[in-house]
């Protein structure tokens, strides 16, 4: 929504940020970032390919980072597949997900290369009682993802529990429904 500002001699409009969780168009948005440091290249490769997302995310991976190539994402019990819907190599992955969301995936130089700031934006998550329920496990799944991303990429220590029956996943499961 713009409205403008009263400036004396000028008016100027701005643009107001969605809230976390509020509606921007159809339906809710989660929108997560952190930084890591890496350079893009070695940020992309921990994203877009099987074996990078098993490191952090996942834990089996299958994955054709470009527009219009399939992706298996596995859990145990747990799968999201879907397509890759626009890719950029190096900066941005897309892909569509499961209850008709999308999720993408932007990385951006920091520091001359040496740092990457990561950022995942999942919209389109239904506004009724079972979409605040989603809401909630998507962003706790995401938030947890990003924090075990920057803890592989730049220590190699997977912060998942090693013991498959108590992994974050098993709760995060129920999204899958």
């Amino acid at each position: 929504m713009a409205r403008a500002k009263k400036t004396p001699g000028r008016t100027k409009t701005t643009k107001r940020a969605a809230k976390p969780g509020r509606r921007r168009g159809s339906g809710r948005v989660i929108e997560l970032r952190t930084s890591v440091r890496a350079s893009p290249q070695t940020a992309w490769s921990a994203v877009a390919t099987a074996p990078g997302l098993v490191r952090w995310y996942a834990r089996d991976a299958q994955i054709d980072p470009q527009t219009g190539g399939a992706y298996r994402f596995g859990w145990g019990d747990a799968t999201a597949t879907g397509e890759v819907t626009a890719a950029t190599p190096g900066t941005r992955l897309e892909l569509s997900w499961h209850h008709g969301t999308r999720v993408s995936l932007r990385l951006a130089r920091r520091h001359g290369g040496r740092e990457t700031v990561v950022t995942v934006r999942h919209e389109g998550i239904a506004t009724g009682p079972a979409g605040v329920e989603l809401y909630a496990q998507l962003r706790q799944g995401w938030t947890f993802a990003l924090v075990n991303l920057k803890s592989v990429v730049e220590r190699g220590i997977d912060l998942r529990e090693k013991d498959r029956r108590r992994t974050f996943a098993k709760g995060w499961a129920n999204c899958w429904d």
